[in-house]
């Protein structure tokens, strides 16, 4: 794409074609209701429930607007979910939709890249999105009230301010790429590589070395600096509260220092083992082998766009896999949009070489799995193959099989008389799992035991003996607590009987 032609000249071109039109309209269908068809099928998860409650303290509080950097966590993801709190009156489907959202505007930020990368080619731009709407890697992200998805997001539309930046040496899309880069900078601490990785479009920078003329160069890093710059101003909001420290110190729960990880290559060989699982199951395997053989086709046919692609994927993929300490598929999410557009190239350099009718049947055998892993995750995620790491979405403390059950027995007997309700924990799934659905209720009140007291204890009891209805709900923990004042009123169990929700009842006599 040359310095005068614009990206929106040729994707007006490209969308002149009605069979391109047809599968737009039709992949658009199919994006909305991947998206949004059973939402909330798959129980709330720990960190679901205690971002979706920062997103509430942050809506009724003005001077906690900053409540996620307590914990070190940016605060984009609870500034994005408080419309959606005040839209919809079940939390949880707030907080997954602006998942959504971001899941939404996805495939047209791919679109546009394949539209820039591969002018005149019409199937590519197709592909991506259908790729895009089927990988169970992130339409399982884009359904869930975490900050992968608006990551995600932001690391596509930074690879396309790098090249567009390049191409162009334009103030405008510097100024755009600033802003695009210090909004990502307040979703998650990964953001970080975006800037790191932004000079790659230098590859694109023409460069006269017969005269050795480095003019260009030198004002595409300007522009660079530019948006470095803006994006350091807007990250630097969070210095308006007293936490943003808590952010560094996070990290290092997750991270080890490179002093460490140079002495521990045993960590990085079992990371990337992990780390590969993930890609091979939630992009599915089809899909993971097409992309592989695309990149070193791409390689061959331009080797500018295919190595700076790869450097978006391969130098976060190796360092995260270098430092990480605490690790699971959410830390690699953001990059599994870039193995698309390499299965997305292949499959447009196989279509003119072989027949429409063999094409078909081969595009029948890549969708096919991710459609029945997209089908698992939609209606029945309890049979979706999660890698060993990720089975806290299913079993286990994290998991919420129960809470809405729980939820409802507690609203049912708030219409009688005011319940007070303990929960195993002051943090996590219990208690901002029930809190989220109690905080404008006066009629239930939430209050967290850490560490687990004798039951009932003395604090409960004198609730019961107020005239509230008390319940106590415990998480996982084993062993019989029920007595002749303390009553198992209800217990469901999550997947493969891994732990149990709880639910007692505290009667006095």
């Amino acid at each position: 794409m040359g310095k005068g032609e614009s990206w929106r000249e040729i994707a007006k071109s490209f969308l002149v074609d009605r069979k391109t039109w047809f599968f737009l309209l039709l992949g658009l269908i199919l994006l909305f209701l991947t998206r949004i068809i059973n939402l909330t099928r798959l129980p709330i998860f720990c960190d679901e429930a205690i971002y979706i409650r920062w997103s509430q303290i942050a809506w009724k509080e003005a001077s906690m607007r900053f409540v996620s950097l307590t914990d070190g966590k940016q605060p984009f993801q609870t500034w994005i979910t408080i419309p959606f709190l005040k839209l919809f009156a079940n939390p949880l489907v707030a907080g997954r939709l602006q998942a959504v959202l971001a899941g939404l505007l996805l495939p047209f930020v791919l679109w546009l890249l394949t539209v820039i990368f591969l002018p005149g080619k019409k199937t590519t731009p197709v592909l991506i999105v259908f790729l895009t709407i089927f990988c169970p890697y992130l339409l399982f992200h884009s359904r869930m009230a975490l900050a992968e998805s608006w990551l995600t997001l932001f690391a596509a539309g930074s690879v396309f301010f790098s090249y567009f930046l390049a191409k162009t040496r334009r103030l405008d899309v510097a100024l755009l790429a600033g802003a695009w880069l210090g909004l990502s900078l307040l979703v998650k601490s990964q953001a970080l590589f975006f800037l790191i990785l932004f000079p790659l479009g230098t590859v694109f920078v023409p460069i006269d070395f017969s005269k050795k003329k480095l003019n260009q160069v030198f004002k595409f890093f300007g522009l660079f600096l530019l948006s470095a710059s803006i994006a350091y101003l807007i990250y630097n909001i969070q210095r308006l509260s007293p936490w943003m420290h808590m952010i560094a110190q996070k990290n290092q729960d997750f991270a080890v220092p490179l002093s460490v990880a140079l002495k521990q290559w045993g960590l990085l060989w079992q990371n990337l083992k992990a780390s590969t699982a993930w890609f091979w199951v939630y992009l599915t395997w089809p899909v993971f082998l097409l992309s592989l053989v695309g990149l070193v086709c791409w390689l061959k046919k331009d080797w500018r766009q295919a190595l700076f692609l790869a450097g978006w994927f391969f130098l976060p993929f190796g360092a995260i896999n270098f430092i990480a300490r605490v690790y699971n598929s959410r830390y690699l999410a953001f990059l599994a949009f870039l193995p698309l557009l390499w299965a997305a190239f292949l499959l447009e350099q196989i279509r003119p070489k072989i027949s429409r009718f063999l094409f078909w049947i081969i595009l029948l055998l890549v969708f096919l799995l991710p459609l029945v892993r997209s089908y698992q995750l939609l209606f029945v995620p309890e049979q979706f193959p999660f890698t060993k790491t990720d089975r806290g979405y299913l079993e286990g403390w994290t998991a919420g099989y129960g809470i809405d059950q729980i939820v409802r027995i507690l609203t049912d007997a708030s219409q009688e008389r005011s319940v007070a309700v303990g929960t195993e924990g002051n943090f996590g799934l219990l208690s901002q799992g029930l809190e989220i659905y109690f905080a404008d209720n006066p009629k239930v009140d939430v209050f967290g035991f850490y560490p687990l007291p004798a039951l009932p204890n003395n604090d409960l009891l004198a609730l019961a003996e107020e005239g509230k209805r008390v319940f106590f709900v415990l998480n996982n923990t084993p062993g019989d607590f029920s007595q002749d004042d303390f009553l198992l009123v209800a217990e469901f169990p999550k997947v493969n009987n891994q732990g149990s929700l709880r639910l007692y009842e505290v009667v006095v006599k």
